[in-house]
């Protein structure tokens, strides 16, 4: 008889139920018991390929939609904002306000076509960015031994 630690729990191996951490719990009493024996549990089970990868996707729409730099602001990229802005470009007229606002509210001018077009282009890059280092941390997860995922980290290197 073995168990395995897992999260909020342990597990029986090879198959077993998962054991809640209860005191009143019999399977959980048998547990403590084997420790008490001398056994050592396994270490809690790390994340899947499959769920790293999950996360990745997380990540990358998180991203997605908290904005990007440009012309020295931080701008919105919410599905709104990336509509507006989308929208804006193909009208090829610039706001017809005068001014484009900020992720902080600020009025910023011109707000004509050019400008949009080079708020519409960093939304872009910055996306191709994203989507480009959510594509490589996906192939570092696949090149991964199995014992190193439960170490890897999601989101920009340092």
């Amino acid at each position: 008889m073995a168990y395995a630690l897992v999260q909020n729990g342990v597990k029986k191996l090879p198959d077993g139920p998962y054991i809640p951490l209860d005191p009143g719990n019999a399977d959980y009493q048998q547990y403590l018991e084997w420790v008490a024996e001398g056994n050592t549990a396994l270490p809690a089970d790390g994340p899947s390929r499959a769920q790293l990868n999950a996360s990745i996707n997380t990540w990358r729409s998180q991203m997605e939609a908290a904005g990007f730099p440009a012309l020295g602001h931080w701008w919105d990229s919410d599905d709104m904002a990336r509509e507006r802005l989308t929208l804006t470009v193909l009208a090829g007229q610039g706001s017809p306000v005068g001014y484009w606002k900020d992720v902080e509210n600020n009025a910023v001018a011109s707000g004509d076509a050019a400008m949009i077009a080079t708020l519409y282009g960093a939304m872009v890059e910055y996306g191709a960015a994203i989507f480009a280092r959510a594509e490589q941390m996906k192939a570092e997860v696949a090149a991964l031994a199995d014992a190193q995922l439960a170490d890897y980290q999601i989101g920009w290197p340092t």
